[in-house]
């Protein structure tokens, strides 16, 4: 026979078990829900782009790096396949 004592650490535990399992399984829905999708960018299509670091055309010249944001999400099939605020990183190879 389990003492009082025993017998409410038991029952704390119990409770305490039962939210971590039920936040695992909440988290595991989650996981579901927004994971990932494979998607093709079709070839033509246009990508909203804004400078990152203010470009001016005659500065420019062939290696230079210059880096682009995504300025608005590119969506394909309901399903953001280039995000917003996405960092492009590029080099100029024709000036």
């Amino acid at each position: 026979m389990l003492t009082p004592f025993l017998d409410k650490h038991l029952i704390i535990n119990s409770l305490i078990m039962k939210k971590v399992l039920l936040m695992l399984f909440m988290s595991m829905l989650c996981l579901g829900v927004f994971a990932e999708k494979d998607v093709t960018v079709k070839a033509g299509t246009l990508v909203p782009l804004q400078s990152v670091n203010g470009v001016e055309t005659v500065n420019v010249k062939v290696g230079d790096k210059v880096l682009f944001e995504i300025s608005r999400d590119v969506m394909v099939n309901e399903v953001a396949a280039i995000p917003y605020g996405t960092i492009i990183n590029s080099k100029v190879i024709h000036s």
